[in-house]
């Protein structure tokens, strides 16, 4: 079994995805203590191993997921070489946010980590 340590998040409103074109009416990027409180929830997520197959070392995988009126997250689609993709759309499909100031939005996250 393969654990995961986590290098980084990065989280943006959608702007541009899979090449998605922007539009005028592309909310504004969620605030600090937004991206703080979905890090920290998406940590909880991402400690967990990962039973999946892929080479060690760097990896970097995106996530575009909308979050409903209720905080439930959907995911829409994943982008990545390895099956932790999969693993990291099963974990957070579902998931609850509490405290989201941006309901009924779509978003993309950027995660870096490694595998071990």
């Amino acid at each position: 079994m393969k654990t995961i340590q986590l290098i980084s998040i990065s989280m943006a409103t959608v702007l541009m995805f899979m090449g998605l074109s922007l539009t005028a009416n592309t909310p504004p990027a969620p605030s600090a203590e937004v991206k703080a409180d979905f890090n920290k929830t998406l940590n909880k997520v991402m400690k967990y191993p990962g039973d999946t197959e892929g080479e060690k070392g760097e990896t970097l995988i995106w996530v575009n997921f909308d979050v409903d009126k209720n905080g439930k997250v959907r995911v829409n689609e994943t982008a990545g070489k390895t099956d932790y993709a999969k693993y990291v759309e099963k974990e957070l499909g579902g998931l609850e946010i509490r405290n989201f100031e941006m309901y009924d939005k779509s978003y993309l996250i950027k995660i870096r980590f490694t595998l071990q």
